[in-house]
């Protein structure tokens, strides 16, 4: 069996301010929502669903905090 792997990142861009708490409100969330298993189009498998963890936080240029 030929297996093809795609990585998928996740980007969580929360409101514009000053505090960090609506960007990791939604890191929480996303965690949460990725306990779920992926259901894709039947041709298709899902064989592995693992998370590699928070990458990166970063405040953009619009003051939005964005996580990845």
């Amino acid at each position: 069996m030929y297996v093809d792997v795609f990585t998928v990142f996740v980007h969580a861009i929360a409101e514009p301010g000053g505090s960090s708490v609506g960007v990791y409100k939604l890191i929480q969330d996303l965690e949460e929502a990725m306990t779920e298993k992926i259901e894709i189009d039947e041709e298709y498998w899902i064989l592995e669903q693992t998370s590699q963890g928070l990458q990166q936080i970063q405040t953009d240029e619009t003051n939005e905090k964005h996580a990845i």
